[in-house]
C-alpha cells in the first residue's frame, strides 16, 4: 500500500511532459501488482510506444551524449591517476553552482580550504555549516555523518597548508600564488593539478574549470600534460560530475554563453512588450528554468505573444548561441552542449536540450523563423553555420566552421 501510494502521488505531483511521467509511474505500477514477466512485457510494450514520441527519442539523444562523455579522449586511456583523499581549496567558491567542497565531504575526502582573508573564510565556513544543518533537518543526512564531515574541514589563511596537496582548487575571485602553482619549482617527481573557476589569467600548466550543478567544463590549455589532465579528469568524475572537454578557453564556458543568450532572449522579449509574468508562465509550463525578469519598458505597447513562440524564442536563442560555440570550437559536439543545457541549466530531459531541439523542428524551418525575427532583436539574427545544417538536413558538429 505504501508503494503504492508514492506512485499515486508521483503521478500527482509529475512535472514536465504528462504522458513520459505518466509512463515511468505505470511501469512501477505493474512491478508492484503483476507477476514478473507480465511486467516486463508491459515495461516493454510501454516503451516501445514512448520511443516513437518525441521526449523519448530526445531521452535516447541525451543517453548517448552522456555515454559518449565517458569516454576518456585517446591521449589519457594509458595515464596512470591516483584517488584524491585530501582536496585543497585556495579562495571561496560558489556552493550553489559548484558542489565540489560540499562533494568531497560527503565522499569521505578531507578538506583543507583556505583564504588570505579571514573575514571570506569565515564567510564560507558558515555557508557551508548552515547547508548541512539544512541537510540534517530535512533529514538528508544524520548528525553523526555531519560532525564527521566537518571534523575532515580544515580552514587556513595560509597558502603554504596547501603545497603539499596533489590537486588544488583556486575559487573564482582568488589569485593563484606562486608557491601553488604548478611548475618547475616542484620537487622531482611531484605532481600538482591546479583547477581554475574564474576568469583570472591562468599560470602555466593549469586548467580552466566551469562548474555548474552536476556539470563540470574542463578546458585543456595547449600543451597540457597527459597527467594533469588525466588526475583533473579523474578527481572531477570521482565527485560524481558529468565532465564535458571544451576545445577552447572560455571563462564563462558553454553554460554560461547559454545562459547569456537565454536571458538576452527574455530581456529582447521584454523590450518587445511581452509582459514578464507571460515569459514566466511560458517557461514554467514547459519545465523550463525561471527566466530573469526585468520590468516592463515604458511606453512600449503590450504584445501578445503565444506562450509556444515564447518558448521557441528562449530554445532558439540557445540553439543559435550553440552553433557559434561549434564554430568557434569551444564545443566539440552538440551532445555536449545539450549535456550542459540539462544538467547545468536545469533544460527538461524530455526536451533534449536546445540542439536536439533544433534538430527534430528541422534546421531550415529554425532557420527561417531566426531570420524572421532577427529584425526584433540581434541574438535572433541566424549564425551564418545554419546555410550548413540545411544543407546537411541536421544539426551535427563538424558542418559548421567559424567563417574567415
Amino acid at each position: 500500500r505504501g508503494h503504492l501510494a508514492a506512485v499515486a502521488a508521483f503521478r500527482a505531483e509529475a512535472f514536465g511532459d504528462p504522458a513520459y511521467q505518466k509512463c515511468l509511474a505505470d511501469c512501477v505500477e505493474a512491478c508492484l501488482l503483476l507477476p514478473g514477466e507480465q511486467a516486463l512485457f508491459y515495461e516493454a510494450s510501454r516503451c516501445e510506444i514512448l520511443e516513437s514520441r518525441p521526449e523519448g527519442r530526445a531521452l535516447r539523444h541525451l543517453l548517448a551524449a552522456e555515454d559518449a562523455v565517458q569516454i576518456w579522449p585517446e591521449a589519457l586511456r594509458s595515464t596512470l591517476t591516483v584517488a584524491i583523499s585530501t582536496l585543497g581549496i585556495w579562495g571561496t567558491i560558489p556552493l550553489h553552482t559548484g558542489p565540489i567542497l560540499l562533494n568531497a565531504l560527503s565522499r569521505d575526502l578531507g578538506v583543507v580550504l583556505a583564504d588570505s582573508d579571514q573575514m571570506r573564510l569565515v564567510a564560507q565556513l558558515k555557508e557551508v555549516a548552515a547547508r548541512q544543518e539544512l541537510s540534517v533537518q530535512q533529514g538528508r543526512m544524520a548528525a553523526a555523518k555531519r560532525e564527521a564531515e566537518w571534523s575532515r574541514l580544515t580552514p587556513s589563511l595560509d597558502p603554504e597548508d596547501l603545497a603539499h596537496l596533489p590537486l588544488v582548487l583556486i575559487g573564482p575571485d582568488a589569485e593563484v600564488p606562486a608557491i601553488l602553482r604548478p611548475g618547475p619549482h616542484l620537487a622531482e617527481g611531484e605532481m600538482r593539478t591546479v583547477l581554475v573557476m574564474g576568469r583570472q589569467t591562468l599560470p602555466e600548466g593549469a586548467y580552466r574549470l566551469v562548474q555548474n550543478r552536476r556539470v563540470s567544463e574542463l578546458a585543456l590549455p595547449p600543451g597540457a600534460g597527459a597527467q594533469t589532465a588525466a588526475q583533473a579528469m579523474a578527481f572531477l568524475r570521482q565527485m560524481g560530475m558529468i565532465v564535458i572537454m571544451t576545445g577552447t578557453q572560455a571563462p564563462a564556458g558553454i553554460a554560461g554563453r547559454l545562459a547569456g543568450a537565454g536571458t538576452t532572449a527574455v530581456r529582447s522579449l521584454i523590450a518587445m512588450g511581452v509582459a514578464p509574468e507571460a515569459i514566466a508562465d511560458a517557461m514554467a509550463e514547459a519545465g523550463l528554468p525561471s527566466p530573469r525578469l526585468g520590468d516592463p519598458v515604458p511606453g512600449v505597447p503590450p504584445l501578445n505573444l503565444p506562450a509556444r513562440e515564447i518558448v521557441a524564442r528562449w530554445m532558439s536563442a540557445l540553439a543559435n548561441e550553440g552553433v557559434r560555440q561549434l564554430a568557434a570550437g569551444l564545443a566539440r559536439s552538440t551532445g555536449d552542449i545539450d549535456l550542459v543545457a540539462v544538467h547545468g541549466l536545469g533544460v527538461p530531459r524530455h526536451l533534449g536540450g536546445p540542439m536536439h531541439w533544433a534538430d527534430a523542428k528541422g534546421p531550415l524551418i529554425l532557420r527561417r523563423d531566426l531570420t524572421k525575427w532577427a529584425a526584433d532583436a540581434a541574438v535572433w539574427a541566424p549564425h551564418p553555420g545554419w546555410d550548413a545544417f540545411v544543407s546537411l538536413g541536421k544539426v551535427r558538429a563538424g558542418a559548421v566552421v567559424e567563417p574567415a
